[in-house]
């Protein structure tokens, strides 16, 4: 099992910079898939684009076993209720429901936490 935590403000070139750590931490570990890139690109933007009103900051924490790969997004940001199923007004949500096993959300301390847990995808 290998780990990964990084830290970063909710703008734009900082949510580029997470993204391109988190994609070369998968390449590394051998579990680079481009869907998982393209799920984890939609939940660091949503941090960027909804979570806060001014600057706010984030962690994101990613975990590679033999089977799977575990996201945790976090934040301080505005409380978030995801849509129900079938009924997210843009794709963010959808993507990452199709793209993850699993999907959950929750509030706890003051702090938003995103969690998505991928296959990890097949080496060769």
């Amino acid at each position: 099992m290998t780990e990964l935590a990084l830290e970063f403000d909710n703008t734009p070139e900082d949510a580029h910079a997470i993204l391109i750590a988190a994609t070369g931490f998968l390449e590394i570990e051998g579990a680079y898939d481009p869907d998982i890139e393209l799920a984890l690109a939609e939940a660091i933007n949503n941090v960027v684009d909804h979570a806060y009103t001014t600057q706010g900051h984030a962690e994101l924490f990613l975990e590679t076993s033999a089977s799977d790969i575990v996201c945790i997004l976090t934040d301080s940001g505005k409380t978030y209720i995801p849509p129900p199923v079938g009924k997210t007004p843009g794709y963010g949500w959808h993507l990452m429901r199709t793209i993850a096993k699993e999907v959950n959300i929750y509030r706890e301390q003051e702090r938003n936490q995103l969690r998505l847990c991928f296959q990890r995808p097949a080496v060769g």
